[in-house]
């Protein structure tokens, strides 16, 4: 359905270069694209919007060449949606009318149907009947998805989609979408800077560090079994250990093991996080359900990572 073969960019004041992006994503397929900040994952995202022209290589939709502004005044294809940062929302217009406005050659029972489906699903009831300009810059950031997936897209493209989000909402709107994208069959891609958002989310990982890709790997393999200590690190915090490399999340209190003197505590909530040094020099965290009330301590890593490459 979408497809990129040996597809490069280059941006000339800048110097920065995209190189050799392949992919095929089928029906239902969700790839989410991390790095850190530079590596290129919005520039990838809008050129699979048809918004920049490729230097080189070729993207394609439903098997014919995406249309980017090198060969039309607008790139892109109808069916392929793009949210990013600056909402394309209608300010004249209520939040259910915004919902509505791509829907308005379709069947009215569907339509309608729809529009609440979304309102319930991103939350937007209690503000159904206000107009945009009244409303905040994480219930726009809901409506501009409620609005893209409206008419049921064959691919979604979103940029950083739940960064306005308060926390306690997260989760609940990272289910909902979850669902509604499984029900459509709807291609997406997602970028985004938190890892526990788009683990979740994705079939697929796609890693970029400085403009270059790392092989496509699911969620579990990204995790666990990534290519180096950059890729590692984008999932938390990683530290040496006996040889090896291991998470923040995997070390814990022991009757035996390593020998550490604990630095720091910081008080997170659910836990704590400790820091803590090796009698060897090496400086970890980890975390604690309780406050740790003495400094000597014994630690032990419950699993070791090891990089492919």
């Amino acid at each position: 359905m979408l497809e990129c073969y040996h597809l490069t960019y280059s941006h000339q004041s800048s110097g920065f270069k995209l190189s050799d992006i392949n992919f095929r994503l089928n029906a239902g397929d969700r790839l989410g694209i991390v790095g850190a900040s530079g590596a290129g994952k919005s520039t990838l995202l809008h050129l699979l919007a048809g918004k920049l022209i490729p230097s080189s290589g070729e993207i394609f939709f439903d098997g014919e060449p995406l249309k980017n502004p090198s060969s039309d005044l607008i790139g892109g294809h109808e069916e392929v949606k793009l949210v990013y940062q600056q909402f394309e929302l209608d300010h004249s217009l209520t939040v259910k009318q915004n919902i509505a406005a791509p829907l308005r050659s379709y069947d009215k029972a569907y339509a309608k149907e729809r529009v609440e489906l979304l309102l319930e699903a991103l939350m937007l009831n209690p503000i159904a009947d206000q107009k945009v300009e009244k409303i905040s810059g994480g219930q726009k950031q809901r409506l501009a998805i409620a609005r893209a997936l409206s008419n049921e897209p064959a691919v979604l493209l979103l940029d950083e989609p739940f960064s306005n989000q308060d926390a306690h909402l997260k989760h609940i709107l990272l289910n909902e979408v979850h669902q509604l994208l499984e029900n459509s069959g709807t291609v997406a891609v997602f970028v985004n800077h938190q890892l526990s958002e788009i683990l979740p989310l994705c079939n697929q990982i796609l890693c970029v560090n400085q403009g270059n890709p790392y092989p496509i790997q699911s969620p579990s393999e990204f995790y666990f079994h990534p290519n180096d200590i950059y890729s590692a690190a984008l999932c938390g915090s990683v530290f040496p250990w006996e040889n090896a490399f291991t998470r923040e999340e995997w070390i814990q209190l022991s009757d035996e093991g390593s020998k550490a003197r604990v630095t720091q505590q910081h008080f997170l909530g659910a836990n704590y996080r400790v820091f803590a040094q090796l009698d060897s020099g090496e400086k970890l965290s980890f975390l604690s359900p309780e406050k740790i009330n003495h400094e000597q301590i014994f630690i032990q890593a419950a699993r070791k990572l090891f990089f492919k490459d």
